[in-house]
């Protein structure tokens, strides 16, 4: 945003006299000497957080959540998804908030013991407590149909070539 004397018309005059607002303005614009300082920190800061968070995990269990998953069937059969392709229930696939389009997880069903691997091809799922969403193919292996949400581990097993994960909430919601 411009900081123009025009845009502090708002100021009322009995409050602060625009003399004041014309004298404070004309100090604090943007010298080098007194905001590089602070900047510099700043893109230090986000230079480091970024080289940290870039690598993946090589490490057994650091790509593993544990949570609640539901699954979405016939209902958006045909529709585009996050990436780009249409959705197919009948394919083992699945919705991440996260995780790299192309991903490939294995989720397995923590009471029934029974797992399967999808591919991430979508955002979602936009409710809280949930982790992610598989298609109805995967809910049908993982014997989830009747329940409709159940507990699950997730576990990354293959990320794509050059895949970084995305923000949270990216995507269409339902």
């Amino acid at each position: 945003m411009v900081l123009t004397l025009s845009s502090l018309d708002f100021v009322p005059s009995v409050m602060i006299p625009r003399s004041y607002i014309a004298s404070v303005w004309r100090t604090w614009r943007f010298k080098p000497s007194i905001c590089l300082p602070g900047m510099g920190g700043l893109v230090v800061f986000i230079l480091m957080t970024a080289c940290l968070g870039s690598g993946q995990s090589q490490q057994p269990g650091l790509d593993e959540a544990e949570g609640k998953a539901s699954y979405y069937g016939d209902k958006f059969a045909g529709q585009t998804t996050a990436s780009g392709e249409r959705f197919d229930p009948n394919e083992m696939t699945a919705a991440h908030p996260r995780l790299p389009f192309g991903t490939k997880v294995r989720v397995t069903r923590l009471d029934a013991d029974r797992s399967v691997v999808v591919r991430i091809n979508d955002r979602g799922p936009f409710v809280d407590d949930r982790i992610i969403d598989v298609s109805e193919a995967a809910a049908q292996e993982l014997g989830m149909i009747e329940e409709g949400i159940v507990v699950v581990q997730v576990e990354v097993l293959e990320r794509p070539e050059g895949g970084e994960e995305a923000s949270a909430g990216v995507g269409r919601q339902w």
